[in-house]
């Protein structure tokens, strides 16, 4: 062979060598193109071998060859194919040679052929096999050729290119696989022997069965891919092989087939997707972990599903999740999976978990790491001791929220540093779904209490649409969800009047933040309900501008306090009443007490006598109403007993028909057996007539022709907590409810307000006192029972009494006055008279002097002591004391304390002008003692005194 031949056939080398790496490229670029390995293998290597190739027909006919083939002939590749072998070469032999192989299976030559051109005579040898179909029959043939020229040359060139083959075959960087129509090995390159750990030679005669991990992959199926690729479908697949050191680990197969040797094989490509594989698991588990984290509701279940997911792939047997506490000094510990531990919490100092969160860093510690620190108590542990510990900080960008930590108690390597790389990934991931999931169950949480929530709110866009309510708002409206979302929010639009002004809330928030106030709106039902507002501006990060409404339906609340503010102002005026009748009975005593004197000393001068009369006249009509005052303020005394309402009732009917009148119908509805009432007949007399007189002059008001009359009704009933708290004033227990109702004019809103202030009438001048329902009030009061009026314009009115039932079985049913007695006044005992009042003091002197009574005055506790002493001194005790309650200093009821213990005998009678907590418990004397009030006549007192002193039954005090 010359030097250029040689040369020739070095480049042509290096040309194939550069191919090849070229080959390689593209097989690294279209790994996923299953017919591209086996494509570039056979045919790219066959077209540029140095060997001659071609392929025939059973005619003889080219169909393919290389170009060493066409260079032999002395062509170009194109126009040998199509070319008749059988007709178109020079050759006779090699022609019988080819017809041999079409016949009998195969065929060779060897000798100088001579080139279709005829220009070069080359020796050559050639070989011819037969190839067939599935029946068996020949349907051409292949042949291979080589020019035997230069054959040292050529034999050690083969031998280079050979060497070439072989280095880019061990060099690939996938492990390939050369397997026989059996499926065992015939060759394997370098990668795969380094991916198994086995040498080559153990690999060859061997099916993949011996390579395979066990359980991991269905071997029937494998060899079925196998025997399509070796058919011409190329296949692809993931295989979990095992390695010599016992380690499992997938690679993903591509098989096709291939010619090697002269046969028919399977030629496989094989990849390491330890690494891919790896990240498609944690993918995977990432993502289920956060979709987890957007469906579940419950803290629980979420943690209960890391673990589940976790378990897959490490030991999570003994697993806990701790979260720092505020404070960052305690974890929190929401889940544990235990075999031996249940906590809740546990301290953080000086336990690894701190090392870890500090730090931000894992640890894996095995038991004699373990050991070694519980022996020099270098650092301690949440938690029991273990034999492996593995913890991963939890880390939200950077800041540590928690700890995830796996405990082994029966193997000491039961995690490796893949399991930390594992957790390290997922636990950033965790991570972030536990903040997640805590921020969405406290949004949840709020959205739940928002919509929950007994105060409304809606939320609305800038043109005052309406895109979010909650319940207490759709409540509050009377309207559906669909009536209120998308349309305009009324409070905002619409105009409302604001303290007597008209307001805009929309207009008012374009100049300011917010707005807040008290709104009587109307429910989609008409009715009206009051509303405290606070309307905000919200505006959003992009400046999107909504209104936050929150509101609060405080109707019941405002009528609480009206109802607590009418209270409030009755307590007041009630008190001013009080202190007002007081001053005004020890005046009303001296006016009307000289007036008796003065009518009684005119005896012989009727004209006179007569003035004196009506100066009296007019002095009882000041002391019934000082007496209305009294019992308005609640200090009207009375003697209270058991009374059976329906025979009271059955009595006082005739009373009350004769008081309004014939035009006016009175009814009388009872409940049979009603239980005994507690009370003063004289009062429940005083209520009665006051409402009856009230709608008689109602109905009398009324111009039309209508149904005019009164009912008067009485029932048992209970009062439950849920009346109590709509009625400001009531009691819970039994009860008899007494109502009024009549067909009147009725009550307007602002007179309703005022009803029960004394002096208060809408009655023309001189035609009422306005005491009447503020007396009705106070006596109810009194009583410890309560008071409500209903009425409306045009429709009548109704007053209801619950007056609480006695716990006496019987009571009386007739009220019966105690007249005065007609009897002998005079008497010779010593009186201590008592009086801080001048006039009120001079005139009770007159009187029980004129009587021949013995009367030491004082006008004060202290002094009244010292006329004590000198009277015992001089063996004059007194044999009464008379004296006022109410006095500067010492009270009339201290003093007849201290004299009592002196004077064992000493008798007492109370005087006052109004009830006393000393002597009076709500209204009811005590026990025991003797009271008379003021304003009394002469007669009155002189009686009081003697029956006191005869030690007789007392007549009435109250008048």
């Amino acid at each position: 062979m010359s030097q250029s031949e040689l040369n020739a056939l070095r480049s042509e080398n290096r040309r194939l060598s550069r191919q090849l790496e070229q080959i390689q490229a593209d097989l690294a670029q279209k790994r996923a193109d299953e017919s591209a390995p086996g494509f570039l293998i056979s045919h790219s290597i066959i077209d540029t071998a140095p060997f001659a190739f071609f392929q025939f027909n059973k005619d003889g006919v080219v169909q393919d060859c290389n170009q060493a083939f066409a260079r032999l002939i002395g062509s170009s590749k194109d126009k040998l194919i199509g070319v008749n072998m059988l007709l178109d070469l020079n050759d006779e032999v090699l022609k019988r040679e080819i017809r041999s192989c079409l016949k009998n299976g195969k065929g060779l030559f060897q000798g100088n052929y001579q080139s279709i051109t005829a220009d070069k005579v080359t020796p050559t040898k050639m070989t011819f096999r037969a190839t067939y179909n599935e029946q068996g029959e020949v349907i051409g043939g292949i042949g291979y050729g080589e020019d035997l020229t230069g054959n040292v040359e050529a034999e050690r060139a083969l031998e280079e290119s050979k060497h070439s083959y072989r280095d880019l075959f061990d060099n690939f960087q996938d492990a390939i696989y050369i397997l026989d129509e059996q499926g065992c090995f015939l060759a394997v390159n370098k990668r795969a022997e380094q991916m198994y750990g086995y040498p080559s030679s153990f690999f060859i005669g061997k099916t993949p069965d011996f390579i395979s991990a066990p359980g991991r992959n269905n071997m029937e199926d494998v060899k079925e891919k196998l025997n399509l690729a070796l058919d011409g479908n190329a296949q692809s697949f993931v295989f979990w092989g095992l390695k010599s050191n016992g380690v499992e680990f997938p690679k993903e197969v591509r098989v096709c087939r291939g010619i090697h040797q002269g046969q028919a094989v399977i030629i496989a490509f094989a990849s390491d997707i330890t690494e891919l594989k790896r990240a498609q698991m944690q993918k995977e588990l990432v993502y289920n972990i956060s979709r987890a984290t957007q469906t579940m509701t419950n803290a629980q279940d979420l943690y209960e599903y890391i673990n589940e997911q976790l378990s897959k792939h490490i030991n999570t047997k003994n697993l806990f999740i701790g979260i720092l506490n505020n404070e960052r000094d305690r974890l929190l510990i929401p889940y544990m999976a235990d075999q031996k531990d249940e906590l809740d919490e546990a301290p953080l100092k000086g336990t690894i978990c701190s090392v870890v969160i500090s730090e931000k860093k894992s640890i894996l510690l095995n038991e004699m790491e373990i050991k070694k620190m519980e022996d020099f108590s270098i650092i301690g542990y949440v938690g029991s001791s273990c034999k492996s510990w593995l913890g991963v900080p939890l880390l939200v960008d950077q800041e540590v929220i928690g700890i995830l930590v796996v405990r082994s108690y029966e193997r000491e390597n039961a995690f490796t540093s893949e399991d930390v790389h594992l957790l390290e990934f997922v636990t950033n991931h965790i991570a972030i779904s536990i903040k997640h999931f805590s921020i969405k169950e406290h949004i949840r949480n709020l959205t739940e209490a928002i919509e929950q929530s007994p105060v409304s709110l809606s939320i609305s866009d800038d043109n005052g649409c309406v895109e979010y309510a909650n319940q207490a708002h759709i409540r509050s409206t009377g309207m559906q969800l669909d009536e209120i979302l998308g349309k305009p929010c009324p409070l905002l639009t619409e105009s409302h009047k604001v303290d007597g002004e008209e307001v805009v809330i929309a207009d008012y928030l374009k100049d300011h933040n917010q707005w807040t106030g008290e709104i009587l709106l109307k429910r989609k039902d008409g009715t009206e309900y009051w509303n405290s507002l606070v309307v905000s501006t919200v505006v959003s990060e992009q400046g999107r501008i909504s209104y936050l409404v929150i509101g609060d339906d405080v109707t019941e609340e405002k009528k609480i306090m009206r109802q607590l503010n009418q209270a409030k102002k009755m307590e007041s005026v009630g008190t001013l009443a009080g202190g007002i009748a007081h001053d005004f009975n020890n005046l009303l005593t001296v006016v009307n007490g000289y007036a008796e004197l003065l009518r009684d000393s005119l005896h012989d001068q009727p004209e006179l006598q007569n003035k004196a009369n009506n100066i009296l006249r007019s002095g009882i009509r000041a002391k019934e109403m000082t007496s209305k005052l009294l019992a308005f303020s609640r200090q009207q005394i009375f003697s209270p007993k058991a009374i059976e309402f329906n025979r009271f009732i059955s009595a006082q009917k005739g009373i009350f028909q004769r008081l309004i009148g014939e035009d006016i119908q009175i009814h009388v509805h009872l409940e049979d057996d009603l239980p005994p009432v507690n009370a003063d007949p004289g009062q429940i007399e005083q209520v009665l007539l006051n409402l009856i007189v009230n709608s008689r002059d109602a109905i009398q008001e009324r111009t039309e022709n209508t149904d005019r009359r009164i009912d008067i009704a009485a029932k048992v009933c209970w009062l439950d907590e849920e009346f109590v708290s709509n009625h400001s004033g009531s009691t819970e227990g039994k009860h008899i409810e007494i109502t009024v109702k009549d067909t009147g004019v009725g009550i307007s809103v602002d007179v309703m307000e005022k009803i029960f202030d004394p002096f208060y009438t809408t009655k023309a001048q001189g035609k009422g006192t306005g005491l009447g329902l503020s007396t009705v009030y106070g006596i109810v009061k009194q009583n410890k029972g309560s008071v409500y009026i209903k009425s409306e314009p045009g429709r009548g009115t109704e007053v209801a009494i619950y007056w609480p039932v006695s716990d006496e079985e019987k009571g009386e049913g007739e009220y019966k006055e105690v007249a005065v007695k007609d009897a002998n006044l005079q008497g010779d005992e010593h009186i201590l008279l008592v009086e801080d009042d001048d006039d009120v003091r001079e005139l009770s002197l007159t009187l029980l002097s004129r009587q021949g009574y013995k009367v030491t005055c004082a006008s004060s506790g202290e002094q009244a002591l010292k006329e004590v002493e000198f009277a015992q001194q001089a063996k004059n005790a007194p044999d009464i004391l008379v004296t006022d309650m109410v006095m500067p200093g010492m009270t009339g009821k201290e003093l007849a304390t201290i004299l009592t213990e002196k004077i064992p005998d000493l008798k007492v009678l109370f005087t006052s002008g109004y009830a006393d907590s000393q002597i009076v418990d709500k209204g009811a004397i005590l026990e025991g003692l003797h009271f008379l009030q003021k304003p009394f006549t002469l007669p009155e007192l002189g009686q009081k005194v003697r029956d006191i002193l005869d030690d007789l039954p007392s007549g009435s005090s109250l008048h």
